[in-house]
């Protein structure tokens, strides 16, 4: 029997709730200048004007220099958002700084620096915990955006607020500017992002060589052309080991992932253009190993960037909950 019909028979009760890491920040790429960002110092949104201005997306960047006030100033912007003691928030960005202004020297203490800074404060406005990484500093590399390592703060006992800030260290009086774009200020998820009907099926990936991950906080990856895309398909408490199983996908636009649709609502592959990943004609191309055991290889295809996959393993057996079938949760893989 086709999957089609199986599914077609199928009548699930409802949808469960989805959990992702969202950007919490308002402007994050600073396309409104610095609309929805508290700000002080010399700190501005500015447009496009190369070579000086170049935005990493979009039209518009965070620019920031020193106050020259001939002793240790700051600038910043900041977004600041209710907490609460044991929750954890990861911070990340881009950097610029052109070599017409660049930041001279070796950074702090006596140089001019550049940081992302997670600062946890109790109901008082106090802050009583703080997690930072440097973006810039005069032994940065000049004219290209650098993708920084992100920070992860997690909120001590008392915190009431946290903020989000990029700040600009000024010791003395030296010259330079630092450029910011595309902000990422996240939270982890509590849910699966695209829920199966949660039984003893699981769909784990890996990109280019990584060991497959699974679950909340893991089902969206992103790959570049040419990487090594691993599915994996495990049943732990061997429910569906001797069960025929399918892994689907389908492609869509980044941004605009399908909706599950009545009668369907644990399918989150698109049920009007899925294909079935271990055949040969796949928008993948042909498995490169597989399946192998219950995992599935693809080489990532050119020419997507902008593009997802979505991936999900569907189980048919009368052991499912329903009667029919067991879902995985879902996984995005977006192209670059």
């Amino acid at each position: 029997m086709k999957i089609s019909h199986v599914l077609s028979a199928l009548c699930l009760a409802a949808l469960a709730p989805v959990g992702m890491a969202q950007n919490l920040l308002a402007n994050p790429s600073f396309e409104g200048g610095l609309t929805g960002w508290g700000a002080f110092g010399n700190s501005y949104g500015e447009p496009i004007n190369p070579p000086a201005i170049t935005p990493r997306t979009g039209a518009l960047v965070c620019k920031m220099f020193g106050n020259f006030s001939g002793g240790f100033n700051v600038s910043g912007v900041f977004q600041a958002f209710p907490a609460a003691p044991g929750q954890q928030f990861t911070l990340d960005c881009w950097t610029r700084h052109y070599s017409g202004d660049p930041m001279l020297g070796t950074g702090l203490p006596n140089n001019n620096w550049a940081v992302m800074k997670i600062a946890f404060f109790n109901a008082g406005g106090n802050e009583i915990g703080n997690a930072e990484r440097i973006v810039l500093d005069g032994n940065s590399v000049t004219d290209i955006w650098i993708d920084n390592q992100a920070v992860t703060g997690t909120a001590p006992v008392g915190t009431a607020s946290v903020q989000a800030l990029l700040l600009y260290l000024q010791p003395a009086n030296v010259g330079g500017a630092a450029l910011f774009d595309d902000v990422e200020f996240t939270t982890p998820p509590t849910t699966p992002t695209y829920p199966g009907t949660n039984e003893d099926i699981r769909l784990g990936t890996g990109i280019n060589f990584a060991a497959p991950t699974y679950g909340v906080g893991q089902d969206i990856k992103t790959a570049q052309a040419g990487q090594l895309l691993e599915f994996k398909v495990t049943s732990p408490n061997n429910t569906y080991t001797l069960q025929w199983y399918y892994l689907l996908g389908s492609i869509f636009a980044t941004g605009t992932p399908p909706t599950p649709q009545l009668p369907f609502l644990d399918i989150w592959v698109d049920l009007g253009t899925y294909f079935i990943m271990a055949g040969n004609l796949t928008p993948l191309g042909a498995p490169l190993i597989g399946p192998n055991g219950t995992s599935n290889y693809f080489a990532a295809p050119a020419g997507l960037p902008g593009v997802s996959l979505m991936a999900q393993a569907i189980s048919i057996s009368p052991l499912a909950a329903n009667g029919i079938f067991a879902a995985s949760d879902a996984h995005e893989i977006r192209f670059q």
